[in-house]
């Protein structure tokens, strides 16, 4: 999946990155614990003929390696683990990819966690399609999810910290609602209120973390403000984004906006480089 929220992920973290890496050595490692939607699995074997780290929940095929590869490059920054899976709601999830990194760290000590590392939990748009069926039924509301949902963040949030991570960041759902899928399937309206009630109450809960938690830094990206600007006429125009409307493979592609390769590289050396 093309998943502009991703985009936005590797945008911030890497001005972020960049910043906490320019004068010290060595660097730190950047880690990604987060759903399809930061995914480098069949399409990373596809392009560099690199298989996917164990473990991984197979199948996926999403823009993950034009993230990472390109935006990694971009500042500079190549090292780091890029780790994905699904969402909390099935199997396997984040939640059990945070578990066997621990296993690495604390049990087996085969891996390092630096205080200087940076890690990324992103999930909550893969649990929303997940569970889109039961929500537009009316079976659970976007208040019970939003609630749902913020609880295993706050739990991942806990166990990455048990880990040794003391510079956490998560982010919140993008304008989902306009998805070309979302119009598609009429349910722009229950989106809009998922995302409204997830970001509102992952705000609310996380606001003061950072001060109450111990951690160096907890950084929260508002990946909803920053879809918001970025289909503006104006500013889509000026990034190269001819449509961001349709889906450009298929009614059933769950895609925001549909950047080529060249022009995701555009976007982010427009953020990146000085």
């Amino acid at each position: 999946m093309n998943f502009l929220g991703l985009h936005i992920i590797t945008i911030g973290l890497l001005v972020f990155y960049a910043n906490v890496t320019a004068t010290t050595e060595p660097k730190p490692t950047l880690y990604v614990f987060g759903d399809s939607m930061s995914d480098i699995g069949k399409f990373g074997q596809l392009v560099y003929g690199i298989a996917p780290r164990y473990p991984y929940w197979q199948y996926r095929f999403s823009s993950g390696p034009y993230n990472m590869a390109i935006g990694m490059s971009t500042a500079n920054r190549t090292r780091g683990w890029h780790l994905s899976f699904a969402p909390t709601r099935i199997l396997p999830s984040t939640l059990d990819q945070i578990h066997s990194f621990k296993r690495l760290t604390l049990d087996f000590k085969l891996q390092t966690v630096s205080a200087k590392d940076i890690v990324v939990l992103e999930i909550g748009a893969n649990d929303y399609l997940f569970m889109l069926d039961e929500i537009t039924s009316g079976r659970t509301s976007p208040a019970e999810f939003a609630h749902d949902l913020v609880s295993d963040v706050k739990q991942q949030v806990g166990l990455l910290q048990q880990i040794g991570f003391s510079n956490i960041v998560i982010t919140n759902l993008p304008l989902m609602q306009y998805m070309p899928a979302a119009r598609y399937l009429d349910c722009e309206v229950v989106t809009a209120r998922v995302v409204e009630s997830y970001n509102s109450e992952l705000s609310r809960q996380f606001s003061n973390w950072a001060q109450v938690s111990g951690l160096n830094s907890f950084i929260s990206i508002d990946m909803a403000r920053f879809f918001e600007l970025a289909i503006m006429p104006s500013i889509s125009s000026a990034l190269g984004l001819v449509d961001t409307t349709s889906s450009c493979v298929g009614a059933n592609i769950f895609n925001l906006l549909e950047p080529s390769t060249n022009r995701t590289e555009g976007i982010m050396k427009l953020f990146i480089d000085p």
